[in-house]
């Protein structure tokens, strides 16, 4: 029982977060009271973040994944914030998201970390495979490869709503500007290789055999993508950016639409599983 309470406290605290950030973004409220909430935003999907990964893979599979994540985009954080003044694609990141570690803020790794555990579930909830002993070898690469090829093309969906957005809130600022919006396309392609080897490594091998699971909790992750996705269309068009919508729209709608209709597939077979 008290597990389920922290369940349902976290992933209202997640929706919630999601939603007040997002209506922070509409009103254009002060510049100090957006860094209060983007921190509030940023903590609080990382904290929801973190439980869901230990309630869902254990807290063996769990630390595995997160460091992978953390270890291969703070390395790519790294070189991009302060080594490669020389290549395309150098940017600096502003002081409006606080405190920084080797010139990248703090609440950019709990983002990203966050960014790609989330598109990872996305894709889960898609793919809808899970391992058994009776896997084989072979299977198991590819349902591996789909699986991460799908979380990189979520995490690019993503950031081609976020890139604009992101900038135009000053929150950093690309040095040799590029050909979307001035982001350079080495951009997503850096962050698309950046999920998919972080998913593959981890699904090949660390995954283990799971139990099915049907509950709203595991289907939390894929909830608040589709509030992102919903807020993230409606802030473009609330400052007069109807094409950065219509990107957001195109790039992230239809895995919400794969997504509800897998999920109402699953609830007419599983009913009894939403009870809980």
């Amino acid at each position: 029982m008290q597990s389920k309470n922290v369940n349902f406290f976290l992933a209202n605290l997640f929706f919630a977060a999601i939603v007040l950030f997002y209506i922070f973004m509409l009103w254009q409220g002060e510049l100090e009271q957006g860094f209060i909430l983007t921190a509030f935003f940023t903590l609080s999907v990382f904290a929801f973040t973190l439980w869901h990964a230990f309630s869902k893979f254990g807290i063996r599979n769990a630390i595995i994944f997160l460091i992978l994540v953390l270890f291969v985009s703070l390395g790519a954080e790294f070189i991009g914030a302060n080594l490669a003044n020389n290549f395309e694609g150098y940017y600096q990141y502003s002081d409006f998201l606080g405190w920084k570690f080797l010139n990248i803020p703090l609440l950019i790794i709990f983002m990203w970390t966050a960014i790609i555990y989330l598109s990872y579930q996305v894709s889960e909830h898609i793919t809808n495979f899970r391992f058994t002993k009776q896997t084989h070898f072979l299977q198991k690469f590819w349902v591996s490869f789909w699986c991460a090829l799908l979380t990189s093309l979520i995490v690019v969906a993503w950031d081609f709503a976020l890139e604009p957005l992101a900038i135009g809130m000053g929150w950093w600022s690309w040095l040799r500007p590029g050909e979307y919006f001035g982001v350079p396309i080495s951009n997503f392609l850096g962050w698309m290789a950046i999920s998919f080897s972080v998913v593959f490594l981890y699904k090949i091998f660390f995954e283990r055999e799971r139990p099915e699971e049907a509950n709203l909790f595991d289907y939390a992750p894929a909830i608040g993508y589709a509030l992102i996705c919903f807020f993230t269309i409606l802030t473009a068009i609330n400052i007069d950016k109807p094409l950065f919508a219509l990107i957001a729209f195109v790039g992230m709608f239809p895995f919400v639409c794969i997504m509800v209709i897998k999920f109402l597939v699953s609830r007419l077979n599983f009913p009894e599983q939403y009870r809980k």
